[in-house]
């Protein structure tokens, strides 16, 4: 992977890597990755949720590398109210 111009978010999150096939097929739409992120790497951030407690700890986390699946609203209500 190369480098990212915000290495603080990429730290923070986690990212996949697009495959050639995807790569290719947002070239073929005319979608450029490059010039929509603002750097050459291609590779897209991961959708997630985390609940921290006070001093930062991270007490919930959810993440899923399908983009249309996300923290049910529930469960982040339910980990809130288990801090």
């Amino acid at each position: 992977m190369e480098t990212v111009p915000n290495r603080l978010a990429a730290a923070c999150i986690d990212i996949a890597d697009v495959q050639a096939a995807y790569e290719a097929m947002l070239a073929n739409r005319g979608v450029d990755l490059a010039a929509r992120q603002g750097h050459t790497g291609w590779f897209l951030p991961v959708p997630a949720t985390f609940v921290a407690d006070g001093a930062g700890r991270v007490r919930w986390a959810f993440m899923d590398i399908d983009l249309t699946h996300r923290a049910d609203p529930d469960d982040i209500v339910a980990a809130l109210a288990a801090r």
